[in-house]
């Protein structure tokens, strides 16, 4: 009796350990670690509050060595952004898609360099210092600066509105 108890304790580890190992390599898609932030807008406004950005800091443009560009990916339906980071080095990518009533901004992963392959994603690639650098890093810089109020829902998350 206690056999059985022993081995059914350790079918259920092992049935546990499988079920959160294929949901991890299953996940929420592509872009599974993503940070998301909800926006109060729609998805054509986010992405014209962006462009604004982009258009008035020239400094975030990828250099034209590299063959990136904004726009909508008909693959996934979101539209893909591309911001450098001059000082660093750093190309940021993020994407924008939108559910009912809001739009969200996902920053996906940061590339050391210009030659693209050395892409790390936010929330796992960075040690937690760094992922929380890179988080801050892009609050500032981009969220900060899309002329939106946030406010903070707790739990890392922010939403934004006009």
């Amino acid at each position: 009796m206690k056999f059985k108890k022993t081995i059914t304790i350790i079918v259920i580890i092992i049935v546990l350990l499988f079920s959160m190992v294929l949901g991890g390599l299953l996940g929420a898609g592509n872009y599974s670690y993503a940070e998301k932030y909800e926006f109060s807008v729609s998805k054509d406004e986010l992405i014209k509050a962006v462009q604004l950005l982009k258009n008035e800091k020239p400094e975030y443009n990828i250099p034209q060595v590299i063959e990136l560009t904004d726009a909508q990916n008909n693959n996934d339906g979101y539209f893909h952004f591309y911001f450098y980071y001059q000082n660093e080095n750093q190309i940021v990518h993020f994407f924008i898609s939108d559910s009912n009533n809001s739009s969200f901004l996902y920053l996906d992963a940061i590339n050391d360099g210009l030659t693209l392959g050395h892409w790390q994603e936010v929330n796992r690639d960075f040690d937690r210092d760094n992922n929380i650098k890179v988080k801050n890093e892009f609050m500032e810089r981009i969220l900060n600066n899309l002329k939106l109020n946030y406010k903070d829902k707790g739990n890392g998350m922010f939403v934004f509105w006009k």
